[in-house]
């Protein structure tokens, strides 16, 4: 009864912007705001999104525990305001086979529509949802580490799992970037192949081909130039710039919507779209 008095409250309002000469057009945003604000009509739903979050948990690479808590956090944040999302953590291993699904939340669909019910369903999401994937993380990191980081065949392993039609889709790898596989090389110490060698290497093992990632937005997080293991060689500047480009042009050919690389963890601004609105504003 409450919410429908203002409703109509608000109704009148609008009607009253518009006589005044405010505009019905600039006026409808104006009403749906002061609807939205006192709870009388139901805030508008982000999009849903898929959200692949790899780790890469070789020895030398970037995932370990603390970052992975960290990257998770920020995807279970942000996807929890995004009812029928979904997040789904894998385990990179020492080959393609090796890959797995380790586990997988769903956002679940809203059955209030008001702000406060968004918010309160959210908190609940990423209450259920961080222990959950947290403890199916745990045999990543209780085995000795392995040598072998078969990035690309990952990533394109990873983009050929099912999907929701039309529905957005990120890829978030917590990695070094520095691809060591019998397939593609050695990205640590050996010499880098340039942009068209690489990509003769990829279409022969039809890796990361044409569409692969069509609406997929690739994020690299905790790219950093760490020592190489066991002091094999020298990290360097150059050879880490020349390993980002490799990947920048490599997705690119692949389709993908955007590469971005952070030297941290994920936040906001490395989740592209994730805030897109549905229909009605």
């Amino acid at each position: 009864m409450k919410r429908t008095i203002k409703a109509l409250i608000v109704t009148i309002c609008f009607l009253g912007l518009c006589l005044v000469g405010a505009g019905c057009t600039s006026a409808h945003s104006q009403f749906l705001e002061a609807c939205r604000a006192v709870s009388a009509c139901a805030p508008v739903l982000s999009a849903p999104v898929t959200v692949d979050l790899i780790c890469d948990h070789s020895a030398g690479s970037t995932c370990n525990r603390e970052s992975l808590t960290t990257n998770v956090d920020v995807v279970l944040t942000h996807i929890g305001d995004h009812p029928g999302s979904l997040v789904r953590l894998w385990s990179q291993g020492r080959t393609v086979d090796d890959t797995v699904l380790v586990g997988t939340r769903e956002v679940p669909p809203l059955k209030n529509g008001s702000r406060k019910a968004r918010h309160g369903a959210a908190i609940r999401f990423v209450q259920e949802a961080r222990p959950f994937l947290l403890k199916a993380s745990e045999p990543m990191f209780g085995d000795a580490a392995f040598h072998t980081s078969p990035i690309a065949e990952t990533i394109s392993r990873v983009a050929l799992s099912s999907s929701r039609p039309g529905q957005n889709r990120v890829i978030v790898i917590i990695t070094d970037g520095r691809e060591f596989s019998p397939t593609l090389g050695d990205f640590e110490c050996k010499v880098i192949p340039d942009k068209t060698v690489f990509r003769h290497q990829l279409d022969k093992h039809r890796l990361l081909m044409a569409n692969t990632l069509a609406n997929t937005h690739v994020v690299f997080a905790n790219v950093t130039i760490g020592p190489i293991e066991n002091g094999r060689c020298a990290a360097t500047l150059e050879r880490a710039a020349t390993i980002q480009d490799l990947w920048q042009s490599s997705l690119a050919e692949a389709s993908a919507a955007s590469v971005t690389f952070t030297t941290g963890d994920i936040t906001a601004v490395d989740l592209p779209r994730l805030a897109g609105k549905g229909d009605g504003e």
